[in-house]
């Protein structure tokens, strides 16, 4: 049974070499349907790598709707990716650990996916729900405008 876990797992994994390390391609999807992928960085001076989004995660969760502001918006959102070893860099956007060993980096691309797909997840939590009178609403104003 492990073989076959680890190959459906696996099937769709795709790593390709870049200027700045290793892109990964998983075949987890968001809910747009595209893949969830991630960069391993490295190694720097130190040997050390990093792994991160692509800095794409956080725009898209604030055009779906979901406050992320750094002040004021919902704190369990900026606090959770901590719960998966990585930090929103507040300049670039991107989700991203700190430098590691080389050894390190497989289960953190593993802990960085988890926290990109809970990420996204937080989307679906902040639509109304389709019956609601602020959803209605919100439909009868698209119609008037289009």
């Amino acid at each position: 049974m492990k073989e076959e876990l680890c190959k459906a797992f696996c099937q769709d994994l795709e790593v390709v070499k870049v200027p700045a390390g290793l892109a990964v391609g998983t075949g987890f999807q968001k809910s747009d349907g595209d893949h969830i992928g991630f960069y391993i960085v490295g190694p720097d001076a130190a040997g050390h790598y990093r792994v991160q989004d692509d800095g794409a995660t956080v725009p898209w969760l604030e055009a779906c709707g979901v406050d992320l502001d750094l002040e004021s918006g919902a704190p369990e959102l900026r606090q959770m990716p901590a719960e998966y070893g990585v930090s929103l860099d507040a300049e670039t956007f991107e989700i991203t650990s700190e430098p590691m060993a080389r050894s390190a980096v497989p289960k953190a691309g593993l802990r960085l996916v988890a926290a990109l797909l809970r990420l996204q997840d937080s989307d679906l939590m902040t639509h109304e729900p389709a019956g609601s009178k602020s959803g209605a609403e919100s439909k009868r104003g698209l119609q008037k405008a289009g």
